[in-house]
């Protein structure tokens, strides 16, 4: 075996290779850097109170509801003048006559749910009957009255304008309703009935205008510190209240009165009951 030894190579470190992949790493961090910094301090630059633009929004101008819903709420202020325009006619008479003897086109049965008005939306499958008889079942529900059996159905033209009309609802001598006909909400309703009790009116109220929310699509808020007016005196009740929409463009309404109930078989002997005579009004107007 030979003792010759071997001369000891030095290693070369080729730094240039190893700077490689320490340099694609640096490279990428730096654009994850840039890519997530610069945007960063774009946005702050802009948002910097005194970089926001200066002014004032008109509160009109500030649109809360889509198309479909702002389409309704067109209609609903239309039907209101038509209402309006019905109502006060010839101080009046123009509806007394109505009243007196209203048109009839067709007539509504409470067996069938008054499904004879046909007003309601039947796309939306969350509304099963006409506002008419969910109303007048909140009612009897409320005060212990008995809906009517049928009412009668009629056409009422604007007395300004005769392409325009109202769906008018008669029952009885004094009870009617005047209808949108593109919703089957009630533009004004009154009725006077002989009820079983004195409900807490104030739930009754919220549920009814729970009924023009769903029917509608648009939300009444109420405030009772500035609608709000309840007074009694034993079966004498008094009581208001109302609501309006998020854009303050319509407004609902109740009136509630009552009295105590007498009853005569003969017009002359009148004799007191434990039941109450009420009148209920309500519906929309234009803010």
């Amino acid at each position: 075996m030979s003792n010759k030894k071997h001369p000891k190579r030095k290693i070369r470190l080729n730094i240039g290779i190893l700077k490689r992949p320490f340099l694609l790493i640096a490279v990428t961090l730096a654009i994850i850097v840039i890519g997530l910094g610069i945007p960063k301090i774009l946005l702050e630059l802009q948002t910097r109170p005194g970089a926001l633009p200066k002014g004032e929004v008109a509160i009109d101008q500030i649109q809360p509801y889509g198309a479909d819903i702002i389409e309704i709420e067109t209609a609903v202020i239309d039907s209101i003048d038509i209402s309006a325009n019905i109502e006060s006619h010839n101080e009046y008479t123009y509806l007394d006559a109505l009243l007196t003897n209203p048109p009839s086109d067709d007539v509504g049965y409470a067996a069938n749910n008054y499904e004879e008005l046909g007003l309601r939306d039947r796309s939306r499958r969350d509304l099963n009957d006409e506002f008419y008889y969910a109303a007048y079942s909140l009612i009897q529900e409320y005060f212990g009255c008995s809906l009517p059996t049928s009412v009668n159905i009629g056409k009422v033209t604007d007395p300004q304008d005769s392409s325009r009309y109202l769906i008018l609802v008669t029952e009885g001598e004094r009870n009617y309703a005047l209808l949108d006909p593109s919703t089957g909400v009630p533009i004004y309703m009154d009725i006077t009935f002989v009820g079983e009790t004195a409900p807490d009116l104030d739930m009754f109220w919220s549920d009814l205008n729970d009924l023009y929310n769903d029917y509608l699509g648009i939300t009444f808020l109420g405030n009772d510190d500035q609608y709000r007016y309840y007074e009694r005196d034993g079966y004498d009740i008094w009581y208001d209240n109302g609501a309006q929409t998020t854009d303050e463009k319509l407004q609902s309404v109740v009136y509630a009165t009552s009295g105590w109930y007498w009853e005569s078989e003969d017009d002359i002997n009148w004799y007191a009951t434990d039941f109450f005579l009420w009148e209920i009004q309500f519906g929309l107007y234009e803010n």
